[in-house]
């Protein structure tokens, strides 16, 4: 994480698949960080991920060539697309 600790931590269902779980959090400099779990006990493991990132036992690292610049849309390509 940019920022030295995670604001706006919030969890919740994913609005297009219910079956998912969504942690998302702001840090200090404003970077939007989302974080969404499917599969067995996805609710559970968004539970314990939003509770380590809000004690500071886990930060994220976004490499710099993955970020995006203010008003740009960064599209990454789906496993198998071309």
């Amino acid at each position: 994480m940019r920022g030295d600790r995670a604001l706006d931590l919030s969890i919740s269902r994913d609005p297009v698949i219910a079956s998912r779980w969504r942690v998302e959090w702001l840090d200090n400099e404003g970077a939007v960080y989302i974080t969404i779990f499917a599969g067995p006990s996805a609710e559970e493991r968004a539970r314990d991920f939003r509770e380590a990132v809000a004690d500071g036992r886990l930060s994220a690292h976004i490499a710099e060539k993955h970020r995006g610049s203010r008003g740009r849309i960064l599209k990454f390509k789906q496993n198998g697309a071309e």
